[in-house]
């Protein structure tokens, strides 16, 4: 079957300092329209994460704001279980490809 992650319900850059006072009412009204359709989720994915662009205040606004969840960030990093232990997951940024790239480049990883 398949998972559905809470990615947020408008898609605002709400970890960086700009967005950041969005950043739990973004994720919670997702949350709602996921349980009322489908079924809650403890993964959180910060849309347009930027390592660059993130906010130093994100983890602790994500800790005190969802203890329970798991906030999944971009940054081509691997995970390791300090990460894990804190709620925090890495995935990998895929470049934009055209047709059978992308299948040449997730093998080289």
């Amino acid at each position: 079957g398949w998972e559905i992650f809470n990615h947020s319900n408008n898609h605002y850059p709400i970890g960086e300092d700009t967005a950041l006072d969005y950043f739990q009412t973004e994720f919670e009204s997702c949350q709602e329209f996921l349980k009322l359709n489908f079924k809650e989720n403890p993964i959180l994915v910060l849309p347009f994460d930027r390592k660059v662009a993130r906010s130093k205040k994100l983890i602790d606004h994500f800790t005190k704001s969802f203890p329970n969840k798991y906030l999944v960030l971009c940054g081509n990093e691997y995970n390791e279980y300090s990460n894990i232990s804190q709620k925090i997951i890495s995935r990998i940024t895929i470049p934009a490809f055209k047709k059978n790239d992308l299948y040449k480049f997730l093998n080289k990883i």
